[in-house]
């Protein structure tokens, strides 16, 4: 039997692509939040069963956040990976959480701030996770290209779609192909499963990883 990984929040668009790249290696379950479901139940849900749980769960930047966006982005960007990493160490499951590059950085959005008090949720948990044996690792991606892509960011940039691959310079841009971002969850799955790796670890990205405007071109849909 194949081993089983569980992708949370699978109807987002990360969590898609997540979820269909890891289907030719492992069993995937789907996990989607249930209408007022709460964070700690969807968490119990979602480690039934599962060898390795995918967080690709969470709430975007949001321009002008009101104070129910704010709770949303707590609720998804703190909560819920904090509520998953408790279950995944009762469980004894190990635990991939999709973050931000956003984290690491002076930022003070409150994405910003959401997604580095959700790993500081999930550090906090560092010992008693490596204690166990279990990984818990943290992906910090840049800005990812899986469509439907954000056309109001990236609307200077939309004639390139209608151009040649040929014409297209490789410039590089703040953003991650999807490419090297799933073989990065794919990698961070695979060690979990093994044993490989145990405790807390970040994956973070950097200039070389960056993509390039031809990525752009590619990413985009009608």
């Amino acid at each position: 039997m194949s081993p089983v990984v569980a992708v949370v929040g699978a109807s987002g668009r990360v969590g898609r692509a997540v979820a269909h790249h890891l289907r030719d290696r492992y069993e995937v379950i789907e996990i989607l939040r249930s209408p007022d479901e709460s964070v700690d139940a969807l968490a119990e849900r979602a480690v039934i069963g599962a060898d390795v749980v995918v967080n690709a769960a969470g709430v975007a930047h949001l321009e002008k956040p009101t104070s129910d966006d704010l709770a949303r982005l707590r609720a998804a960007n703190v909560d819920l990976p904090a509520a998953l990493a408790r279950a995944a160490l009762g469980a004894r499951v190990r635990l991939v959480h999709i973050s931000s590059v956003k984290a690491a950085s002076p930022d003070e959005s409150a994405y910003a701030s959401s997604k580095r008090d959700g790993e500081l949720a999930l550090e906090a948990l560092a010992d008693q996770f490596g204690s166990a044996g279990l990984a818990l690792t943290v992906i910090r991606p840049l800005a990812l290209l899986f469509p439907p892509l954000d056309a109001g960011k990236v609307r200077r940039l939309r004639v390139v779609r209608f151009a040649p691959a040929r014409l297209v310079p490789a410039v590089h841009l703040p953003v991650l192909s999807p490419a090297v971002f799933l073989s990065a969850v794919e990698m961070a799955v695979g060690e979990a499963m093994v044993g490989e790796i145990r405790g807390f670890r970040v994956v973070d990205f950097g200039r070389d990883d960056r993509g390039t405007l031809r990525d752009v071109r590619d990413g985009f849909i009608d």
